[in-house]
């Protein structure tokens, strides 16, 4: 008899695991089309982040290709201690299929989290702070990072929303504040 394949998206063969004579089943694919607009990314979700992460999610590979989580493992991998994430992304400069990157996972920010620019941020000793503009100077204040991307920080506590913070010249200020 005589099969007729037809391919679920456009793109380029780049896979054919498919012979004549051989039999065919429903549990290999046989072949791998890379579509040309599009990717799906496969990554390791460390355990602490599954029930967190969720389809629909905001992923960014650099160079500032966004794209959205598409499936969450719920199994943890016992050597990895992580679950299988899954994203789509369109094509991009420099996405090239099959080569190893890394992505970054953003959700909505949690109640009274503020963003700052990163440049923002400082370290005292073992603490983050952040210099907050008063109304006879700056004060120094301990923050609490949740996360980094696209040089924006988000803090979970510290800084309250309208609140002004130094983005630059953080460094003279640590340096006069360490001198007193």
């Amino acid at each position: 008899g005589t099969y007729t394949l037809t391919a679920p998206i456009a793109g380029r063969v780049t896979t054919a695991n498919i012979q004549t004579g051989n039999p065919v089943d429903g549990t290999t694919a046989p072949y791998v089309i890379d579509a040309a607009n599009r990717y799906e990314v496969v990554g390791q979700l460390p355990e602490r982040l599954v029930g967190a992460v969720r389809p629909g999610m905001t992923v960014v590979i650099e160079p500032d290709i966004a794209g959205r989580v598409t499936a969450v493992g719920s199994t943890i991998d016992p050597a990895t201690r992580s679950a299988m994430l899954k994203a789509e992304i369109p094509a991009g400069p420099g996405i090239v299929a099959g080569r190893t990157t890394s992505m970054s996972l953003s959700g909505p920010a949690p109640a009274g989290a503020v963003s700052v620019p990163s440049g923002a941020t400082a370290m005292i000793g073992d603490k983050t702070i952040v210099f907050v503009a008063t109304g006879g100077g700056y004060a120094i204040r301990d923050v609490k990072i949740g996360g980094s991307v696209g040089g924006q920080t988000v803090l979970l506590s510290g800084v309250r929303p309208g609140e002004q913070v130094v983005v630059s010249g953080t460094s003279a200020l640590k340096a006069l504040a360490l001198s007193r």
